[in-house]
């Protein structure tokens, strides 16, 4: 994506209050708000819908509880324990429809092919690590 468009992008969910701007290690990064994070049920919903109608070869990600690797269902729950998931016990790992990264991808769009936890800034290191 353009980084003009990403830009106007990130501008537009920091003005609604869904993102904030903090200090990162080397610049600046943006953090979901309570109100970003209040959407992890909807965007689970939509995820799951492009599942079931736009995902011939599998799921692209799978989301995985935390606390005990049981899978997250499309509700948002547990499997093995049955109780709800928040965002920030989430792992998302890679699902059958999700294609190995490319050599020209970005770091960010490798280190998204590995099993990482929803709302961790992802590192340029995350994309070396072997799956």
């Amino acid at each position: 994506m353009p980084r003009a468009v990403l830009a106007s992008r990130l501008k537009t969910l920091v003005a609604a209050d869904v993102m904030t701007r903090v200090a990162g290690e080397r610049h600046l990064e943006y953090e979901l708000t309570d109100k970003g994070t209040a959407l992890w049920p909807v965007v689970l919903s939509l995820t799951s819908w492009g599942d079931d109608f736009c995902a011939p070869g599998g799921p692209r990600r799978l989301f995985r509880h935390a606390a005990d690797n049981g899978q997250v269902d499309r509700w948002g729950r547990c499997d093995a324990c049955g109780r709800p998931v928040s965002a920030a016990d989430t792992i998302v790992a890679p699902g059958l429809g999700l294609e190995p990264p490319a050599d020209d991808d970005s770091w960010v769009t490798t280190a998204l092919t590995r099993p990482h936890r929803l709302l961790e800034p992802l590192r340029a290191a995350d994309a070396s690590v072997v799956p």
